[in-house]
């Protein structure tokens, strides 16, 4: 998905921010939030994988703006959108992965119905002595 992430240089070029702590001194002041500095250098240096709607809200309370003020989201190319659905073979794939755990693969918590006795011997909750 073409997707321009342009915060750090309109934060630069629109409000005069140039580091990290000072729009999470912002978000904290003007929104109420607090995002870790690790979380803010991001949004500021890089093009998020995944943004949630809430923190979308405070930047633009923050920074009284509007999302595409610093990101613009277009369409794939008509090629791109093709080659995806014959990949997928025609038939709609899930867009955050699969929803089923596979079958070969094992869970790391062990099954607590296979343990039938307490640590004194006695039967475990809902066993029959």
């Amino acid at each position: 998905m073409p997707l321009k992430w342009n915060l750090k240089k309109w934060l630069a070029v629109e409000r005069d921010i140039y580091r990290p702590s000072e729009l999470q001194a912002l978000l904290a002041e003007k929104a109420g939030v607090q995002l870790s500095l690790q979380a803010v250098s991001a949004l500021i240096n890089g093009r998020p994988d995944a943004l949630r709607v809430q923190t979308i809200q405070a930047l633009c309370n923050a920074l009284n703006c509007k999302l595409s003020d610093f990101c613009e989201v277009w369409p794939d190319s008509e090629s791109e959108q093709q080659k995806r659905r014959e990949v997928a073979g025609g038939t709609p794939v899930r867009l955050y992965g699969a929803k089923e755990q596979a079958k070969n693969q094992e869970s790391i918590f062990p099954d607590p119905h296979q343990y039938t006795e307490t640590r004194k011997g006695k039967p475990g909750k809902g066993q029959k002595s």
